[in-house]
């Protein structure tokens, strides 16, 4: 942490000098006004890092290169004031002067000490893993609640991840509060304690540390690299494999790789609204559809209001619908981690854009976190809604990993191992599944019933294709 007067000293030099671009960083924020759908996409083709598209333009962040070549296009740009830059400047002087870190935002020592506290104090119920580091090295803490921590049980897995960008903080407090919820309230309250000892809940409330860190804390990592636009694309036909992938990613995909998560949300900041795959045209660079759904828009449109609804502020704020977008109709973007989580994890993800400011005034902070409890509950209880089941070898009993597809929508899920349980959110209806496996002879499974209410349970019994013939399945 740099002196208190030397604190004051930058904050005072940035807030004076914001609309130019700072000489010492890759890129700063720029607006660009009066861009309709085609202007939005030429600009997303050039590789601008768009932020966000709001009332006021297009909220990009540019080189002064990039910034040049996109005024010679004729697009009416302008530098703007970093007010996360600003922020972050102003709460880390306000806490130098009281001799804290960074006041109510947890620094990255004061959140780890914390999840080190909550793992100390309640380990029958949660376990702390590091599941790799970033570029300068600091773990990625995630935090697992369950009942039985570490064991594999028939239940969903759920995971919450917060500050991709490291200067969209607000989640990770968010993070923190829902975590000591749910350990304080386990055994006590039953709403929580149905939720724990159901779900399989995984937390990584802070993606990007190194980003937090920076002085001033940065959207990129310390590799200046923006990594909700540096995962596998599925629409550019890039491979679902680690290399070349930053640190901080190839971490969150192998980690991802050792449970199967049903329903997840990553939390940003800069706008409010929930948003829902895709986020990619499909076809590779495409910047000019007006939308891109999938076969099951209904289920994330459903997943979504249950955020933005009970947010409250969302629905009616955030100058969206219901509070809700589809990715592509609010811009297009290419690497993003919630199209990634549906194309190859079977997990479907939205990204929930908390506030319009990335780094609010300490003062907004408990209302923040206050309007964010009852949105994160109901978010993940959808988890439980739909069908589930477990797939096993019909002769020997054993659970096996499979995919599980309804039929006229194009999703796969997996079975989780070694239980070999399966959980798919489903809106109310009737559907057919089909099940399949390698060596194994596929089952398809007509007229499940799904309610509003809890998950209706499928499980199958598969027979392997080197013994007599059939499958077998039964409905509870």
């Amino acid at each position: 942490m740099f002196p208190r007067f030397a604190s004051i000293l930058l904050f005072t030099l940035c807030t004076a000098f914001a609309v130019a671009q700072p000489a010492d960083f890759p890129w700063a924020p720029a607006l660009v006004t009066g861009a309709d759908r085609a202007a939005l996409a030429e600009i997303a083709s050039l590789g601008t890092d768009i932020d966000a598209v709001t009332a006021d333009g297009v909220r990009v962040y540019v080189t002064q290169a990039e910034f040049d070549a996109l005024a010679a296009r004729g697009h009416a740009i302008h530098w703007i004031p970093d007010e996360a830059t600003e922020s972050w400047y102003r709460i880390t002087a306000e806490a130098e002067k009281t001799g804290a870190d960074k006041l109510a935002y947890h620094s990255y020592a004061e959140m780890t000490a914390q999840l080190q506290a909550y793992a100390a104090q309640y380990p029958s119920i949660c376990s702390l893993t590091s599941i790799g580091k970033s570029v300068q090295n600091r773990d990625l803490w995630v935090l697992t609640i369950s009942d039985n921590p570490g064991v594999p049980e028939d239940e969903p897995g759920f995971k919450y991840i917060s500050s991709i960008h490291g200067n969209e903080i607000v989640g990770m407090e968010v993070m923190l509060d829902l975590i000591q919820r749910l350990l304080e309230g386990y055994g006590t309250d039953a709403r929580l304690t149905t939720l724990v000892d159901e779900t399989e809940i995984h937390i990584l409330p802070l993606m990007n540390p190194d980003g937090w860190e920076a002085s001033p804390a940065s959207r990129y990592n310390a590799n200046n690299v923006d990594m909700n636009r540096s995962f596998p694309s599925w629409s550019c036909g890039e491979a679902d494999s680690t290399v070349g992938r930053e640190p901080e990613i190839a971490a969150v995909m192998n980690w991802d790789a050792t449970f199967q998560a049903t329903l997840s949300a990553n939390f940003h900041g800069g706008a409010m609204v929930a948003n829902y795959p895709y986020d990619e045209c499909g076809l590779c660079a495409d910047y000019t559809c007006n939308e891109s759904l999938t076969d099951d828009d209904d289920v994330l449109r459903a997943v979504s209001k249950a955020y933005s609804l009970a947010h409250g502020r969302m629905a009616t704020s955030g100058g969206f619908t219901d509070g809700i977008t589809n990715g592509v109709a609010w811009y297009a973007l290419y690497g993003g981690m919630q199209d990634w989580n549906f194309i190859w994890r079977g997990c479907m993800e939205i990204t929930i854009e908390l506030d319009a400011e990335k780094i609010p005034s300490t003062s907004r902070l408990p209302s923040l976190i206050s309007e964010n409890r009852e949105p994160t509950l109901a978010f993940m209880e959808w988890v439980h809604r739909g069908v589930r089941g477990i797939v096993t070898d019909a002769a020997t009993g054993t659970p096996i990993k499979a995919t599980v597809r309804v039929q006229g929508r194009d999703f796969d899920t997996y079975t989780d191992l070694p239980v070999g349980d399966y959980h798919r959110i489903l809106p109310p209806g009737t559907y057919t599944l089909e099940v399949t496996a390698d060596g194994y002879v596929p089952a398809t499974l007509p007229d499940i019933v799904v309610t509003d209410g809890s998950a209706t349970r499928a499980d199958v019994a598969l027979q392997s294709t080197a013994s007599v013939s059939g499958s077998g399945w039964k409905v509870y």
